[in-house]
């Protein structure tokens, strides 16, 4: 079980299900009790305040580039993402790759789904490599997914790849050799009634088998802070599909104590920013019209 004041350092949590059933023993009734909570606790739970979702930064605001499809195509960034290992995620042609690239760039998901997941970029470390917060809402994914826009879900998370992507390739391979990044997780939202369900549960597996090996390839360093059981949980299930991914992260879990020190680390001394709000930073590329205006 994870313990509140411990450190949990590239741990093997449950590697067997002897194990994962230690670790969500206590916490079992909890479980069995999800296909039948409250009906109206589980509206309240979907419904989501406007007003500090009005409030949290927009996150398109980079400044532009406008190329033309052949510049695009000749750019770092894209070469970068037109890697097999990122291709073999969707497994489509050329042109439609690009589409997807150019549309990625300028793409803003609707407001609401910024309570499902936000990430910003936060700063680069010593080692040039880019560091990202993410922080997973209170939002549950299911509204989403049952409202018929689990495709467009899909792209707002390969967004978060995209840039962070992007911020890798801003800096030359001599700069940062290992051409990774570091990614702070902040599972605070996470809760059993927005994860563990049928169509959230079945929308991670379906993302994590396709991106595991795009994300053992970008992730350098994953700190996850206020992990709880439904994460810890969760990530036990994923276990099989991420695989080596899992040995570079790290999991806190809720005292700030215990975890606001490995953060005092990844920063070197710089203030821990908020872990709230959107902002891709990096410059956006837009495509030219046809006329090159």
């Amino acid at each position: 079980m994870l313990e509140r004041n411990k450190i949990y350092p590239n741990e093997d949590y449950g590697h067997s299900n002897h194990n994962l059933f230690l670790v969500c023993n206590s916490n079992l009734a909890l479980y069995r009790r999800i296909s039948t909570v409250n009906s109206t606790k589980m509206e309240k739970i979907s419904k989501v305040n406007a007003t500090k979702l009005e409030k949290m930064s927009k996150a398109n605001d980079s400044p532009a580039i406008y190329m033309s499809r052949e510049e695009a195509r000749n750019s770092r960034v894209y070469k970068y993402l037109n890697r097999p290992v990122f291709r073999e995620i969707t497994k489509i042609s050329d042109e439609d790759h690009l589409d997807l690239f150019l549309h990625l760039e300028t793409w803003e998901a609707p407001q609401h789904f910024q309570g499902v997941l936000t990430y910003k970029f936060a700063k680069y470390d010593s080692q040039n490599r880019p560091v990202w917060i993410l922080t997973f809402g209170t939002y549950p994914a299911k509204d989403i997914i049952d409202s018929g826009d689990e495709v467009q879900l899909e792209h707002y998370v390969w967004q978060c790849a995209h840039w962070i992507a992007k911020s890798i390739v801003a800096k030359t391979p001599e700069e940062n050799p290992s051409q990774q990044a570091v990614v702070i997780f902040n599972g605070k939202g996470a809760s059993a009634a927005n994860f563990l369900n049928a169509r959230t549960l079945g929308f991670l597996f379906k993302m994590t088998r396709k991106s595991a090996k795009s994300t053992l390839y970008l992730l350098g360093l994953g700190v996850g802070v206020n992990v709880n059981k439904v994460g810890v949980f969760v990530l036990n299930l994923l276990r099989p599909v991420l695989g080596a991914t899992l040995k570079k992260v790290e999991l806190f879990g809720k005292d700030e104590s215990t975890w606001r020190p490995r953060l005092e680390e990844v920063f070197e001394g710089d203030e821990i920013p908020s872990f709230k709000g959107m902002g891709r930073g990096f410059y956006r590329i837009v495509q030219k019209s046809p006329s090159g205006e």
